[in-house]
């Protein structure tokens, strides 16, 4: 999970240099809900129950575009593979955390590196 975090944070950096979207902020329930809507109307996503647990006032400094498009792809392989539900949940201190799990049966350990690349 922590090897997927470093790799979703490159991705979004590289993002936000090439757009020159440094200063946007996001409100991060709202995006998880649209892309929930979104992803509820799927073949894969409509069979699941679907939760979002992320305080009203939570802000991440990231355009909304880039944080809906790093959660949709996140929040559709978690659809992909979920047997019944999917959370979204996001705390904020320091910095947003968010999260995305399913209960699938995950990535098994020797095939981790695989899913990375």
């Amino acid at each position: 999970a922590l090897m997927m975090q470093r790799h979703v944070d490159r991705q979004l950096a590289r993002a936000r240099m090439h757009s020159g979207r440094g200063a946007a902020s996001a409100n991060v329930e709202a995006v998880a809900r649209q892309v929930v809507r979104v992803l509820e109307r799927s073949p894969a996503g409509e069979r699941l129950e679907w939760t979002v647990d992320v305080p009203e006032a939570t802000w991440a400094r990231i355009h909304p575009d880039d944080l809906a498009e790093a959660l949709g792809g996140i929040a559709e392989n978690a659809a992909r593979y979920a047997r019944t539900r999917v959370a979204l949940t996001a705390v904020a201190a320091d910095m947003v955390t968010i999260r995305v799990c399913d209960d699938g049966p995950g990535i098994p350990e020797e095939r981790l590196q695989e899913a990375l690349q």
